[in-house]
């Protein structure tokens, strides 16, 4: 289902990560040109891949960096329900419709 979905949706880049040479995460963002705004608008995590979302988002703030975005906007993400990982990662709550913002 998920490889059918990300199929079809047209991100501006995507990370993935690998764990013993098998897919353990995926995540695809939105960046449209010049609103400095980044949304991470997908995500796969598996059930062994939680452990992989803290270096997959520092690789993707750098990313961002180069790229002059400000903000990265997302929901909670599979296996972080409760936004433990990405408070860590200094994401804080903004709105009710888009959760977690981080400046960059």
């Amino acid at each position: 289902m998920f490889a059918a979905y990300f199929q079809t949706v047209d991100f501006d880049f995507s990370v993935g990560a690998m764990r013993e040479g098998e897919p353990a995460a995926y995540f695809g963002f939105t960046l449209p040109p010049d609103s400095g705004l980044c949304k991470l608008i997908a995500s796969a995590i598996g059930a062994e891949g939680t452990d992989a979302i803290a270096p997959s988002l520092a690789a993707v703030v750098a990313e961002l960096r180069v790229r002059n975005a400000r903000i990265l906007a997302t929901k909670a993400l599979p296996g972080d329900e409760g936004g433990a990982i990405l408070s860590r990662l200094g994401f804080r709550h903004e709105t009710e419709e888009v959760f977690l913002f981080k400046n960059i």
